[in-house]
């Protein structure tokens, strides 16, 4: 009796060891298998993208000289920055959408005025013929920071930073330096005033003056 009773708990032993331990795929749920790996992610943040301020109003932008920052006062491209502003100044009034009469110099102070200042905070030149070797290491880089400004009032409308990078390798990254950054950049503040609407609105019309009428004697 007793040696058929320990026969049968060897015998029935395997299907006691399975039932008590954890399945494969509880183990890879615990661990995080298919299970876990099937649970739904986070949602991913929503970045919203700044919108620009409505410049349908203004119909003057006067752009001032812009200034070099401290990475680029007294060096080899000091020049630079009122370079830049008189290119900046020939690619707005270059632009068909814009409705836009475009200044250099001091603002005028007219109610419908925008000022636009620049301050260039980089302007590197890199090598053009390193560039051809090994390409990001010579890289030309150029850097602008921008506010726009009522002229009247002088509040701040809007700001940011425009950066621009070269570091193509090979003879296409020989051929352009500063100077197409430079065209870069200008591209960016058009398409910035642009989709604004800067000078789209229409001018309101002109109210006719009405002589009195005289009392009939």
């Amino acid at each position: 009796m007793r040696n058929r009773l320990a026969a049968l708990v060897l015998s029935l032993a395997p299907a006691l060891w399975l039932a008590a331990s954890p399945s494969a795929e509880a183990t890879r749920h615990r661990v995080g298998g298919p299970r876990a790996a099937a649970l739904p992610a986070a949602p991913a943040p929503v970045v919203e993208e700044p919108t620009p301020p409505e410049l349908g109003a203004y119909r003057v932008l006067t752009i001032r000289d812009f200034v070099a920052g401290e990475a680029v006062a007294g060096g080899p491209r000091e020049a630079l920055p009122v370079e830049l502003a008189d290119r900046l100044a020939e690619a707005v009034g270059a632009s068909e959408q814009l409705g836009l009469e475009v200044r250099r110099g001091e603002p005028l102070g007219r109610a419908d005025e925008m000022v636009l200042d620049g301050t260039v905070e980089h302007a590197r030149k890199g090598n053009r013929l390193a560039r051809v070797l090994v390409g990001p290491l010579a890289r030309a880089r150029l850097v602008v920071d921008f506010e726009l400004s009522e002229a009247a009032g002088g509040e701040l409308l809007d700001s940011g930073t425009v950066k621009k990078l070269w570091a193509m390798p090979g003879w296409s990254g020989a051929i352009r330096g500063l100077n197409g950054l430079e065209n870069g950049v200008c591209r960016e503040v058009v398409r910035y005033l642009e989709d604004a609407g800067a000078g789209t609105q229409p001018r309101p019309a002109a109210t006719a003056q009405r002589e009195p009428v005289r009392a009939a004697r």
